[in-house]
């Protein structure tokens, strides 16, 4: 019995060199091998997560001669491929649901910061119109820094940096829009 070797080589063909003697030939072996590939991966995954395709019946070898017209050492090489994709997304199929988790959650911390944010303005567009209706100012919310003076408001968060004051701005022009 003679041993024979498969070399893996580490060059690379490109087709626009006219280094591969028959490209159609190789063009046309790559296309037949992806198809045979994208075939046997669904009727595996039919097999495995449905109980029903192809291979319920007969063996892939079986599947892939009679669909193909591909020799078994094909056939290997196609059963590899296919296999090794439904592995790999096996595998990462539990990386991809915590990534997606983590991400949901990412999501609704933002959507309850963004809600908080409105709410306060909210608050204090609210106690603007009670102050303009009623003339008395009422803390939007605990801890609110904002105060009012006459028709001032003022936010003790901006300092100006000239003054080293707090900044006031008027409320009364922009109360009209209310």
């Amino acid at each position: 019995m003679e041993l024979s070797r498969t070399i893996n080589s580490d060059k690379r063909y490109y087709l626009d060199e006219n280094t591969i003697e028959n490209a159609a030939s190789f063009l046309q072996t790559m296309r037949v091998f992806n198809d045979a590939k994208m075939d046997l991966y669904n009727a595996l995954y039919d097999q495995k997560y449905l109980a029903s395709g192809p291979l319920i019946d007969h063996a892939y070898p079986v599947f892939l001669k009679e669909k193909y017209k591909t020799n078994d050492y094909y056939n290997a090489a196609i059963y590899t491929a296919a296999s090794g994709s439904i592995s790999s997304q096996k595998e990462l199929k539990k990386y991809y649901s915590t990534t997606i988790t983590v991400d949901l959650k990412t999501r609704d911390e933002k959507i309850k910061m963004i809600q908080e944010a409105l709410d306060k303005k909210t608050a204090v567009k609210n106690s603007i119109r009670i102050y303009r209706k009623d003339g008395r100012w009422v803390t939007p919310y605990p801890r609110c820094q904002l105060k009012v003076k006459g028709l001032m408001i003022v936010l003790f968060n901006n300092i100006n940096k000239d003054d080293k004051k707090p900044l006031a701005m008027s409320f009364y022009p922009q109360l009209r829009a209310f």
